[in-house]
């Protein structure tokens, strides 16, 4: 089970290479992704929401559940 949110800055990249590392090293254990969402309406930059979108790919090729 990992914790990330994917807002932007290091939070969002690290995340999803940390998730992409344990996809390697672990194989068909199962990843669960505890994730906190950018909302629009009180990100307080400009490119959180556009942090989080690039983050989706990563999440649904890396983690079998994401909450």
């Amino acid at each position: 089970m990992i914790y990330n949110a994917v807002g932007g800055g290091t939070r969002s990249g690290l995340g999803c290479l940390m998730l992409e590392r344990l996809s390697v090293d672990c194989g068909k254990k199962t990843k669960v992704s505890c994730t906190v969402w950018a909302c629009p309406q009180v990100a307080t930059a400009l490119v959180e929401p556009y942090s989080a979108a690039l983050c989706v790919h990563s999440l649904l090729e890396h983690t079998d559940v994401t909450i």
